[in-house]
């Protein structure tokens, strides 16, 4: 897909459409709910969708007008957040509207230049960072600046500010030749598009982050759990001794029966000698128990 002679394109914040004076061009968002997540929002309530959507438009004003040296007199206090880790950075864009001049068009955020070279932000407020959605919004962002600007982008991010969290996150970019694949069926109406990299890099990434998210309580409750087996152990010494002392054999409360087993020896068939001695009758005697798989944890 090759960029056509540029022309002003006009963007109209009330019904969400990009036109210029020899056509209208479609958005991306259609595009990634039609082919690439068509449930993404289907069990929410419009009223909640409402709500979000007025308070992301809140917050993408409010990083407009800071980037552009004239930021709100009263602004949102995890916008404030997201605005001191970015301090220091060199923004060229803001709202930056991009197109393949054929079809489609759509704004960025934010464009950074640093000295690693170009880098393009979204701004989300969503409860959830869905990251899958990002890589194709940046990478299809990505896309059309290289072929407007003839520069190379390094890099995607995501200003994640939300009232519990503010966090910069790097954002997987996608091969242009998926974005071009997608690009072209949307063009041509089609019906289906197959994601190539549903069980790729992005789906292994999806693990890794759940794993991040969760390892302090996985730690957390490991360490309990060996703590309360130690002291259960003691308890249980304690209480045997006494009852020994005592001469007593059986205890019972409304919640426990304590029972004093006598001690005895227990006889165990060594299987590994068996089948270096006996090999036959090991095969004939053995049992197979089919196992489920399960996680092993090592906490270093």
């Amino acid at each position: 897909m090759e960029a056509t002679a540029m022309e002003e394109i006009i963007f109209c914040e009330e019904n969400h459409t990009y036109t210029s004076e020899s056509r209208q061009y479609r958005g991306i968002t259609g595009i990634l709910n039609k082919y690439l997540f068509p449930d993404k929002y289907r069990d929410i309530p419009e009223a909640i969708l409402e709500k979000a959507k007025q308070r992301g438009t809140t917050c993408h004003n409010q990083m407009e007008m800071w980037i552009n040296g004239m930021p709100y007199d009263i602004q949102n206090d995890e916008v404030v957040k997201m605005q001191k880790l970015l301090d220091g950075r060199i923004f060229t864009h803001s709202e930056l509207l991009v197109s393949d001049y054929k079809n489609f068009a759509t704004k960025i955020d934010a464009v950074e230049e640093s000295n690693e070279g170009i880098i393009l932000w979204d701004w989300k407020t969503t409860s959830i960072l869905d990251k899958e959605y990002l890589s194709w919004q940046l990478s299809i962002c990505a896309y059309f600046y290289e072929l407007n600007f003839d520069k190379k982008v390094t890099q995607l991010m995501a200003g994640y500010i939300t009232e519990k969290e503010v966090d910069i996150v790097p954002i997987v970019r996608i091969d242009d030749e998926h974005v071009i694949a997608l690009l072209d069926a949307a063009a041509k109406n089609e019906e289906f598009f197959m994601n190539p990299l549903k069980s790729d890099i992005l789906s292994q990434e999806a693990v890794l982050n759940k794993i991040y998210e969760i390892e302090q309580i996985i730690v957390d409750c490991e360490k309990r759990v060996k703590e309360a087996k130690l002291k259960g152990e003691e308890l249980r010494a304690g209480l045997l001794n006494q009852m020994i002392e005592k001469g007593l054999k059986r205890i019972e409360t409304d919640r426990m029966l304590l029972t004093v087993k006598e001690p005895y020896e227990r006889e165990t068939l060594d299987s590994k000698k068996v089948k270096e001695l006996a090999p036959d009758v090991y095969e004939n005697c053995k049992k197979t128990t089919k196992i489920k798989e399960s996680l092993l944890v090592k906490i270093k």
